[in-house]
């Protein structure tokens, strides 16, 4: 079977682009939340927070998306783990760690809501800039297994 053929044997050109449109929507959506944290927060406290809360909203909906693919078993990441065993811990390790990305993005967002001073901002920041770089390093690591993959069949 090759890389990107379905449980059926049958090659599926779609598994990597769905792939890669999930990454792009995550990609769109934190820079989206990176431009939203960056603005000015002092003297209009306000829409500084709607804009936050929207940014994360679309940032929770690329995740929900994503874990979506993730968990098709017939998508790409299934895929992997079905044609290379040794690499399905790796998948189940960046799966878990999703869905722990979806949940400190809903919890962030349940914290900006809550918050009511210009000081929580900077908290909230860096928050933020902690989740980036998380989700930064698990696109890396997601990326490894793809190549990973691939490599593994080209032996």
């Amino acid at each position: 079977m090759s890389d990107f053929e379905n449980a059926s044997g049958v090659e599926d050109p779609q598994l990597p682009a769905v792939s890669r449109s999930d990454r792009d929507r995550t990609l769109e959506a934190m820079h989206g939340l990176e431009e939203a944290v960056g603005r000015a927060a002092a003297g209009d406290l306000e829409g500084w927070t709607q804009t936050v809360r929207t940014a994360l909203e679309r940032l929770e909906t690329a995740f929900i998306e994503q874990r979506a693919s993730y968990e098709d078993p017939i998508g790409l990441m299934a895929e992997i783990a079905q044609d290379h065993p040794q690499l399905r811990t790796w998948v189940r390790q960046l799966r878990h760690r999703w869905i722990e990305l979806e949940a400190s993005a809903r919890t962030l967002r349940q914290t900006l809501e809550s918050s009511t001073d210009l000081h929580a901002t900077y908290e909230i920041r860096e928050r933020v800039r902690w989740l980036m770089g998380a989700i930064r390093h698990h696109r890396e690591r997601e990326a490894d297994l793809v190549f990973d993959a691939l490599e593994v069949d080209v032996e």
